[in-house]
């Protein structure tokens, strides 16, 4: 089943560039005799020359795609593995912009909010102890006028 379908893509990939490379080469043809006939003398050596210049200038050019192309590509896959494997994570911002954000990036930022919320936890803790210790006497004047309230209301 997938050499079928790899096969498709090919063949789609190759058809492609065959209309691709066919259209250039109508275009470099139209762009001598363009020049042929517009030239009064030595117009096949100026034509020639033209047309030679910037398929040389086409075919420079191409490397300097195929090298961003393929680093690209390699970024890419690099990316995409980092994320299936789960060393990487997508999220999105308020904003509404996707950023990639490292695995150890994230867990350091919820480690350090844990960090944050126990240190926090503990203080309100101490509060709540030494609170206590000082109104002690009141919270047991206080419960016990209420079991007084209780008792009346029960009669």
């Amino acid at each position: 089943m997938s050499y079928h379908i790899f096969g498709l893509f090919s063949s789609i990939l190759q058809s492609f560039l065959l209309i691709l490379g066919f259209g250039c080469a109508v275009n470099k043809c139209g762009d001598f005799f363009k020049v042929l006939e517009e030239e009064s003398d030595d117009h096949f050596k100026k034509a020639f020359d033209k047309v030679t210049s910037d398929f040389m200038d086409d075919f420079n050019n191409s490397f300097s795609s195929f090298h961003l192309i393929s680093s690209n590509v390699s970024k890419l896959s690099v990316l995409g593995y980092e994320l299936i494997i789960g060393e990487k994570f997508i999220k999105k911002t308020k904003d509404g912009k996707i950023l990639v954000n490292d695995k150890n990036v994230i867990f350091d930022n919820y480690e350090e909010k844990i960090d944050k919320l126990n240190e926090k936890i503990k203080n309100y803790k101490s509060r709540l102890l030494s609170m206590k210790d000082n109104n002690s006497i009141e919270l047991e004047i206080s419960d016990q006028e209420d079991e007084e309230i209780e008792e009346v209301s029960a009669e």
